[in-house]
């Protein structure tokens, strides 16, 4: 709200300054005449004058902020829009910048309601383990190195997902003992406390659980940048 005060008391002294500048030399004349004729009763007569002619002009009602409602709302609009913008391009660049990175290893970068998706496949994990393999650590720590440089305090919450072979049981535990590895890692990685996990089971695919090719992708683990 103080924003938009400013913004419509900027135009209102453009528009009046002839008011305030006859204001102005109004209180300067009677700063200097009582003050050297009647200097004892200089606090309240100097204000006299000036009070007088603020009143005559009405400038203290005249600034009533709340008939200004399209100007705030114009205001609030454009800056809003700038806002999401730059947060929108901020984003699409960082998502680029990760593919880039990652994209050889198998790693894919999306968004949604969530935040920012980095989704990766089974890479990271053996066949019915949940312990990082060797590769999957490094492509772990260039993910890592991209997030401190540009979300060093966002919240992150790790997903682990299965394909739908085996029982609900089986596929419920796994998935959380896979997304726990991994926020382990990043927390102790990032150095704060903002990063939790759970495990989704098979509840989320994102492919066709009738294929080879579909399970394969729907065996991942998703680390949620929240924006």
């Amino acid at each position: 709200m103080k924003q938009y005060k400013k913004q419509y008391l900027k135009q209102y002294l453009i528009k009046h300054c002839l008011k305030l500048k006859k204001v102005f030399i109004v209180f300067i004349w009677s700063f200097f005449i009582v003050y050297f004729l009647a200097p004892n009763f200089f606090p309240s007569l100097v204000l006299l004058p000036a009070s007088i002619v603020f009143k005559s002009f009405n400038i203290e009602n005249s600034f009533d902020f709340n008939k200004c409602s399209f100007i705030k709302n114009k205001i609030y609009a454009e800056t809003l829009e700038e806002q999401l913008e730059k947060v929108k391009k901020q984003r699409e660049n960082t998502q680029k910048e990760i593919e880039k990175a990652l994209k050889l290893d198998g790693v894919s970068v999306d968004s949604d309601s969530r935040g920012m998706i980095i989704r990766f496949s089974d890479i990271l994990f053996d066949f019915d383990k949940y312990t990082l393999n060797t590769d999957a650590r490094k492509v772990l720590d260039k993910l890592v190195e991209i997030i401190k440089a540009k979300y060093p305090s966002n919240e992150i919450i790790v997903e682990g997902h299965t394909d739908n072979v085996g029982t609900d049981e089986y596929n419920q535990n796994l998935s959380e003992k896979r997304a726990q590895t991994v926020a382990t890692i990043l927390r102790n990685k990032l150095g704060h406390d903002k990063v939790s996990y759970r495990g989704m089971g098979k509840s989320k695919p994102i492919d066709d659980n009738s294929t080879s090719a579909g399970r394969q992708r729907n065996r991942r683990v998703e680390i949620i940048i929240k924006m």
